[in-house]
């Protein structure tokens, strides 16, 4: 049985492992290209906002753009201001966020299970699959995981200190900033945990705990401000964004439908939320066994303040854990990230498994695990001359690019360090040793993978074929993009137009601010069902043309250029690479990855004489 016993001392190796999980979660995010369309719909909003000097109405390309909550935009948008408009500045905030998580759930891991189960928290959440990929991606995910873990603490902080009333107003502000980032579905955790708490404790008067009457007060006037200004600025917002962001989402009837890039079917979901739990997913049966064992001691009648206060903290953590999987799983619209908020309150559980596997009934388990690790370890090693090309193999448009399979061999050479060494000293019941090379193995893996999300920018991002054009067009050139399942295409192509750029008053794509102009892109609006764009409160936006319009256009005396869209179906026979391309496009001017870039005789011409290397 463990304790709550802690020694309130932090030492110098609790300071290295948060440094060292805050410079592999933080590392490289300034390195590659937006990744399209997320990371161009959230980095782009936040540039405008910064740009038009707006917080309140979220615009992208230069339109209203009112499908998400404003916290990350807001975010992004701070760093923007101190850092300057880039990509590290984009990332960082997400970084951060994830950080922040890994440092909540060694502060409660240290209280509840000790100081060896803290720093194996560390090591296992930093170092896992999911928690590092989407610290490197723009998504509101892992933010929202880290304020759920933070509202989690939080509950569990108020039932061990019920009259504190800073406590009670930090849950309901972490509540309200949950909210704001993700929408009404943060409370839905609340009630589920509130829930779970007070059947756990068999007592009804426990939800007087929580005061969750004037609780959600507190955490609707974290909310109702910006609700009641983007209403106000954009009459029918609410109406809107409950609706169709939320209940139509949830039915997957939402408009524009979600990217089905991102989608993933009920066993696929299953599949990616424990692939997000590598590489100690293979822990997670004995640590799951054991802490519902310690859940149900501190359920005794018997049980003493120490392990009632333990399995209360199991009982949020058990809501968090389930509820991002179970939510989703019968839902249509569920995307392959959603269960990202998962990964700490398991991650946290695995690490108390680790720091009592070389004693009582945890024995039989570490060994187990220990040969499993091993094993495949091995396997990985033993696979090293062929797997890479299985691996890319399932990428069939990445075989041909410079440095792939060096990459994919780097990591597997991380896995399978990763896994043997600490498989073998598993065995050897050396439970420092184990995790430090997991930690090596597996640090080496993704911090290779940051060098992966390079050498592939040129698929997922604009960013190679806007800067390389802009050295022979003018800046009078008109920018047409053909569409894509999100708008968030088209953000990335302004971000990379140059913002600071100055443009001609009368140059009809150009968006006027208090400190000049910004550029942004004509977006297709009947270029095929795949592409349609959204439909927001509010007139129709100038940057959305017909085929017909993007024809008068073509035929003008000023530069135009169109591009492509780059997330097509290949093998679609109805969405040829053609089908929307202007009478007389004539060659391409540019071809990187899947975006092909035209120009009409106007660019062509000047594209012709000006001097490229």
């Amino acid at each position: 049985m463990t304790s709550l016993k802690v020694n309130s001392r932090l030492d110098w190796g609790d300071g290295i492992l948060l440094g060292a999980a805050l410079i592999l979660l933080t590392f490289g995010i300034g390195q590659y290209g937006l990744f399209e369309p997320h990371e161009g719909h959230f980095a782009g909003v936040a540039r405008e906002m910064v740009l038009r000097g707006d917080w309140v109405t979220p615009t992208l390309n230069g339109a209203p753009y009112l499908n998400k909550p404003p916290l990350l935009y807001w975010l992004i948008a701070l760093s923007y201001r101190i850092f300057g408009i880039s990509e590290f500045a984009a990332r960082l905030p997400v970084a951060v966020s994830a950080w922040v998580g890994v440092v909540i759930a060694w502060a409660w891991s240290r209280q509840v299970w000790g100081t060896i189960a803290a720093r194996a928290t560390v090591v296992l959440l930093s170092t896992s699959v999911g928690w590092f990929i989407f610290a490197h991606q723009i998504l509101i995910d892992e933010l929202l995981g880290t304020l759920l873990l933070a509202l989690m603490y939080c509950l569990w902080q108020l039932l061990r200190q019920p009259q504190s009333r800073t406590i009670w107003v930090l849950t309901y502000v972490i509540l309200g900033l949950a909210i704001l980032a993700k929408g009404v579905l943060a409370i839905a955790f609340w009630v589920v945990a509130c829930g779970a708490v007070v059947f756990t404790r068999r007592q009804w008067k426990t939800v007087w705990i929580f005061r969750p009457f004037l609780g959600l007060a507190i955490a609707f006037a974290v909310v109702l401000p910006w609700l009641i200004a983007v209403e106000h600025a954009n009459p029918g917002f609410l109406q809107y964004f409950l609706l169709n962001e939320n209940v139509k989402r949830a039915l997957d009837t939402r408009w524009p439908p979600d990217y089905s890039i991102s989608k993933i079917s009920a066993w696929g979901y299953l599949l990616v939320s424990a692939l997000w739990c590598l590489p100690w997913m293979l822990l997670l049966p004995p640590a799951l066994k054991d802490r519902w064992q310690e859940w149900r001691q501190g359920r005794s009648a018997l049980a003493s303040v120490q392990q009632r206060q333990t399995t209360d903290a199991l009982t949020v953590l058990g809501v968090l854990a389930v509820l991002p999987i179970v939510l989703f799983l019968p839902l249509s619209s569920r995307l392959y990230y959603y269960s990202v908020p998962a990964i700490p309150p398991l991650a946290m559980m695995v690490g108390c498994w680790w720091s009592t596997a070389g004693h009582g009934q945890s024995e039989v388990s570490r060994k187990s695990v220990g040969w499993i690790m091993t094993a495949l370890g091995v396997a990985i090693a033993t696979g090293l001359l062929w797997l890479p090309q299985q691996v890319i193999g399932f990428f069939p448009e990445l075989a041909q690019t410079e440095g792939v399979q060096t990459i994919v061999t780097v990591q597997l050479v991380g896995l399978g360090v990763g896994f043997i060494g600490s498989g073998t000293f598993l065995l050897r019941k050396q439970l420092v040793i184990a995790l430090v090379l997991l930690w090596f193995g597996f640090g080496t893996t993704w911090t290779a993978m940051v060098q992966g999300f390079k050498t592939i920018q040129d698929f997922r991002s604009s960013r190679t074929l806007i800067l390389e054009a802009k050295q022979s067009l003018p800046a009078n050139t008109q920018w047409i993009f053909e569409g894509s399942r999100e708008l968030g295409a088209a953000g990335a192509m302004s971000f990379y137009l140059d913002a600071s750029q100055q443009l001609k008053s009368n140059h009809a794509t150009a968006v006027p601010t208090a400190k000049g102009t910004y550029e942004t892109v004509y977006v297709l609006t009947d270029g095929g069902p795949n592409r349609l764009p959204p439909s927001f409160p509010g007139p129709k936006p100038k940057m959305l043309i017909t085929k017909a319009q993007m024809q008068a256009m073509w035929q003008s005396p000023q530069p135009v250029v169109f591009i492509t869209d780059f997330l097509r179906r290949p093998n679609d026979p109805n969405d040829p690479p053609t089908l929307n391309l202007p009478r007389d496009a004539g060659t391409p001017l540019l071809q990187i990855g899947p975006r092909t870039l035209y120009g009409n005789a106007i660019a062509h011409r000047l594209w012709q004489a000006s001097p490229r290397p």
